[in-house]
């Protein structure tokens, strides 16, 4: 295609003026400016040839038109056709941008003023390379064989490119290429073919393959009825791949992931399994497959044989001998069993649901032989409670019967709020006897999940327990009350306390234990209760009131006599004054207490001690033992002036009494 000329920018650079006359009909030249034209000619267009003569038929091409006359203003018409655009080269040439024609030959006329004239069939328009089709459109990866590209526009074809490579080929007409497959590694390449009116790229269009491989066949034994699921270890199958065995071809189940065929009925024996594609080849593994004779086989027995008609979903094993591994299936009661897994002599199912109750024959179809175990499966009702009694009870728990249908050992039970199981007593299949478990006080949700399917739940309360008073201590005292009593026992939190009625005071309470203090009541035994909300506990007769003993009368202490009555000597473990107590109540307490804070102990050496007064006070001691003042010689002499003591004592009852002396020792 020529460049299209710019006579604007050309003009200027010449000095020229060009007008436009009209959208199609060329310019008018105009010399330095002066609106000059060229002389108009005296006579038509003659006409004499068109170049290129071959165009193609997309439209816009550029030919040229030769001859005399040829004048700014001029029509052009291609087969009658106005061009897209005209441009006036001079008054022997115009160049025509051709309009978009279906291939052809057509005339080619040009018109002035004057007159037009004609070259006829003088511009040939040809269609670009177009490709329909390539045939066949998959090969090996080894190339050196012709596939057919189909199409259009091909007389002018200059080249062929396969996966963007040129390859040699042959033009067989303008509708036909025959192109010898250059090699090339597996997968899809796109095809090329190039003209000068015109080039066409098919994406993909041909697919190299690796040629067949086959190496296994999975399982490699089946019936002589067929139908087993065999699966083949292969590649480079395509989707006309067939297969055979013995010769009988095969149902193809599946080609990707896994290439599986249904093996086809055939007579015993060992046979050839055939791999053939029309591309990638043919490959036999020799006598890989065996057909066997079927077994007769028996149904004896299955397990677990009940479940509920709605439940659905239960694997039962059905158990026998001779059961085809690959196709034996199972039949309860006229609903498919969903086979899970098969040997030879056991079938794992899942059973499906049931629309009524009753007992129903296990059918195993294996080989296209039939068997069953008559009556060998149940479907029983959908579980489901009728009563619950009782539906309270005390906290700690008790036992509660719960009637129904379908019921099962392995059935649940749940307290819902800790979603704790409940252990239970399977009675039978209507029956069975809840333990419930030790929880607070208030309503409960329990939660059944039959084990046959289905669940329930139903509301239990459980009833706070009354009080229950185990001891008191003590359990008398006075009439004048005022006494600490601890009273044990259970569930006594939050308890008031009546003695005889009168409501007595609560200092300390537990859930065991209680501490009160008595009221003031006449002498005499009285009823204990103890009440909460949940109810109370009577003792009776458990506490007695007595009268108050009279306060005791004063103690009479004296200290016996030593050397004449007074006490002047009192030494280290001899000496001692003797002590009598008359009145009160045994055992007595003794306290000693100096009277004077400094004893006016004089001390005269001693061994590890220094010499000198002790100015110690003297505290107070029992006097039930022998005693020395605290300070003092063990080995030296001592002298104690005017030392003064008090015993005091006191009874078992709190009665007191007190005597006073004075110690005086000399040194020695």
């Amino acid at each position: 295609m020529l460049p299209r000329k710019n006579f604007s920018t050309l003009a200027l650079a010449i000095g020229l003026v060009l007008t436009s006359a009209s959208a199609s009909a060329g310019f008018q030249l105009i010399v330095g400016g002066a609106g000059l034209a060229p002389p108009a000619p005296s006579s038509a267009p003659t006409l004499s040839s068109v170049s290129p003569a071959r165009i193609s038929t997309s439209g816009g091409d550029l030919f040229s038109v030769f001859g005399e006359n040829l004048e700014t203003g001029s029509t052009v018409l291609v087969g009658g056709a106005t061009p897209i655009d005209i441009w006036y080269t001079s008054i022997t040439q115009l160049d025509v941008f051709a309009p978009g024609l279906s291939a052809g030959t057509y005339d080619v006329e040009v018109s002035n003023g004057n007159g037009s004239d004609i070259l006829a069939n003088a511009l040939e328009m040809v269609d670009p390379a177009y490709i329909a089709s390539v045939s066949p459109n998959t090969g090996l990866i080894s190339g050196g064989y012709s596939v057919t590209i189909s199409g259009d526009g091909f007389t002018d074809a200059t080249q062929v490119q396969v996966g963007g490579a040129a390859t040699p080929f042959t033009l067989v007409d303008d509708q036909t290429i025959s192109v010898s497959m250059p090699s090339h590694a597996a997968g899809s390449v796109n095809m090329r073919v190039d003209s000068p009116f015109g080039s066409d790229l098919l994406l993909g269009a041909f697919d190299y393959l690796n040629p067949l491989a086959f190496t296994a066949v999975t399982p490699n034994i089946g019936s002589i009825g067929g139908g087993e699921t065999v699966t083949l270890t292969a590649s480079g199958w395509t989707t006309s791949t067939t297969v055979s065995f013995g010769g009988t071809p095969a149902t193809i189940l599946t080609r990707s992931p896994a290439f599986t065929v249904a093996a086809p009925a055939h007579v015993a024996g060992v046979v050839d399994v055939v791999m053939n594609d029309p591309v990638t080849g043919t490959q036999t593994l020799t006598g890989s497959y065996t057909y066997e004779t079927p077994v007769l086989h028996a149904v004896t027995g299955i397990t677990p044989d009940v479940d509920a008609i709605s439940h659905g979903g239960l694997v039962v094993t059905v158990t026998g001998t001779g059961f085809s591994t690959s196709n034996a299936t199972v039949d309860i009661g006229g609903s498919a069993c969903t086979v899970q897994s098969r040997t030879a002599t056991a079938i794992e199912c899942q059973v499906g649901t049931h629309t009524t109750p009753g007992v129903y024959d296990v059918s195993v179809t294996s080989d296209s032989q039939v068997v069953a175990l008559t009556d060998g499966f149940t479907y029983i009702p959908d579980p489901n409670i009728t009563s619950v009694s009782p539906t309270a009870g005390p906290e700690a728990g008790s036992d509660v019967l719960v009637q129904g249908v379908s019921f099962h050992p392995s059935d649940e039970y749940y307290i819902v709020d800790t979603y704790d199981p409940i252990a239970f007593t399977y009675n039978d299949s209507t029956s069975v006897t809840l333990h419930m478990p030790a929880r607070s006080a208030g309503l409960h949700e329990v939660d059944f999940w039959g084990y046959h399917g289905g669940s329930e739940w139903f509301e239990y309360t459980y009833e706070a327990a009354a009080p229950s008073i185990s001891s008191i201590t003590p359990n008398s005292g006075s009439t004048d009350g005022g006494e600490t009593v601890a009273i044990s026992g259970t569930d006594l939190a939050g308890a008031s306390v009546t003695f005889g009625g009168t409501t007595a005071t609560v200092t300390a309470n537990t859930d065991t234990s209680l501490s009160v203090t008595t009221p003031a009541k006449t002498e005499g035994a009285v009823d204990v209760v103890v009440t909460t909300a949940s109810g109370s506990d009577t003792v009776i007769g458990g506490y007695t009131y007595n009268a108050p003993s009279p306060p005791p009368g004063p103690l009479t202490v004296t200290v016996g006599a030593l050397e004449g009555g007074l006490v002047t000597e009192l030494s280290f473990g001899f000496g001692e004054p003797s002590l009598t107590v008359s009145g009160g109540t045994p055992p007595y307490t003794y306290t000693w207490t100096s009277l004077n804070a400094q004893g006016g102990v004089h001390l005269f050496g001693g061994s590890g001690m220094p010499g000198g007064e002790c100015n110690s006070a003297v505290t107070a001691a029992p006097v039930n033992v022998s005693w020395a003042p605290s300070c003092g010689g063990s080995d030296g002499g001592s002298v104690v002036n005017n030392l003064s003591f008090r015993i005091s004592v006191e009874d078992s009852l709190g009665a007191t009494g007190h005597t006073d002396y004075t110690w005086n020792k000399a040194g020695w």
